[in-house]
């Protein structure tokens, strides 16, 4: 019997295009430097929404729910990235 975690990483391979297209909105493609960052960081936030939602069942569907959610986590790291590198500077970032 799979856990609920495993669940959800199961659901998230298969709705990639979810995740791909909260990306996609804030101009982090493929070609992006820190792509791989952002994907994975949006891949945990999927499953950790999926898990959430299955133990609350919240009265929004489940695809908005856990969009909203990844989208929100992206816009934070963005967030954290820009202030970091406004704080310490472009070089410093990427480090």
């Amino acid at each position: 019997m799979e856990t609920l975690r495993q669940q959800g990483f199961s659901a998230a391979l298969q709705n990639q295009a979810l995740i791909l297209g909260v990306l996609k909105r804030y101009q982090i493609t493929p070609a992006h430097p820190e792509f791989d960052d952002y994907y994975q960081e949006s891949l945990l936030t999927y499953v950790a929404a999926y898990c959430q939602y299955q133990r609350s069942h919240q009265h929004i569907s489940q695809a908005n729910y856990i969009y909203t959610k990844v989208r929100q986590r992206v816009i934070d790291l963005l967030r954290q990235r820009d202030c970091y590198t406004r704080h310490f500077g472009a070089d410093r970032a990427r480090e």
